[in-house]
């Protein structure tokens, strides 16, 4: 078997490893303990009953990369093409059902 230091590989290629790992696993190959459901369902709940609260990922881009809000003393946001590419990956899941 072939070893590989992860730590030479850049941050942009071990989250689209990490990605990969994630989508080659089932469903049913993730169990979840009855503590992490229940904390998934907490989550989930949360989630949903702030959606009124909630900005669109095209206001908060323009956020982001203007400095305003939330942005500001984060620096130099203008580099966000991996935040793009992960909410394009995340559309990709999510309209598969998961």
């Amino acid at each position: 078997m072939t070893t590989v230091d992860i730590s030479l590989l850049s941050p942009a290629v071990r989250l689209d490893l990490i990605g990969r790992l994630w989508d080659s696993l089932d469903e049913d190959s993730v169990v979840l303990t009855v503590a992490m459901r229940a904390e998934l369902d907490r989550r989930l709940g949360r989630a949903d009953a702030d959606l009124a609260a909630s900005v669109s990922w095209e206001n908060l881009r323009a956020e982001l990369r203007s400095g305003r809000g939330v942005a500001k003393g984060f620096g130099d946001l203008s580099g966000l093409a991996f935040l793009d590419e992960a909410v394009r990956q995340l559309g990709e899941f999510s309209q598969h059902g998961n």
